[in-house]
Order: structure tokens, then C-alpha cells, then sequence
């Protein structure tokens, strides 16, 4: 992982949540479970991560939308029309970036799925 210093304020904070290898899932609201899926990967170099607390990580990220405000959204994009209702959601859709979601790349290195581990 880089470590760098970048001074970020969030409204409120969207984007992909993960955790360490060694986490307990209780500590994140899942039951214990050593069958339980999961997946191992690395990040790749320049990827943005905010720390939430100790084995608690961020990458911060635009939100998908429901197809219904994606449609109210490319209509106000498109002829300037909109329901008022709606004008404050448009705003922070404008400011994150549009509508598109954030993807992230990664790396797998190996997941167990249905009780069984792969390595790739």
C-alpha cells in the first residue's frame, strides 16, 4: 500500500468497503463462519484508499443510481427540464462526476466460493 497524506471532506462517504485478510467478521456486522465466500486481492499501485479505523478501508467512488434518476437525470442533461423535486439529487450527481458508477481493478489471487478455494 502508498502511503501519502491527502486532505479529503465527504458529504457522506460512498465507494467500495473492504477489509484485511485478518479481520474478524464480527467486526464488520458478519457472523463467523470459516465456510463463509470470500475473496483475496491486492490493489493496484495509485489506488485511492481512506482508513476507517484499524483493518477498515475505503475507495471512495461514485454511487450507481437507480434506472429510473438515470433517465430523469440524461433528460435534465439533455433539454434542461426537471422536476424540482429532483434538482438537489441532479446537483450531487454533478458533482460526483455523473452518473456512472466507479469500478475498481484488481488483482485476484485466490476466493473460496461454496466452500472451496481457488487460486488464480
Amino acid at each position: 500500500m502508498n502511503y501519502g497524506f491527502s486532505r479529503e471532506v465527504y458529504e457522506d462517504l460512498v465507494g467500495i468497503f473492504l477489509t484485511t485478510p485478518m479481520t474478524a467478521p464480527e467486526k464488520v456486522g458478519l457472523k463467523a463462519d470459516p465456510k463463509s465466500d470470500y475473496i483475496d486481492f491486492t490493489l493496484h499501485d495509485g489506488t485511492p484508499v481512506v482508513k476507517i479505523e484499524n483493518e477498515v478501508f475505503v475507495i471512495p467512488g461514485r454511487p450507481d443510481s437507480p434506472e429510473w434518476i438515470k433517465s430523469l437525470y440524461k433528460d435534465y442533461k439533455a433539454n434542461d427540464r426537471y422536476d424540482v423535486h429532483y434538482l438537489e439529487i441532479f446537483k450531487k450527481i454533478d458533482a460526483r462526476g455523473g452518473i456512472n458508477p466507479s469500478f475498481m481493478k484488481v488483482k485476484i489471487q485466490s476466493y473460496r466460493f461454496g466452500g472451496k478455494v481457488f487460486k488464480i
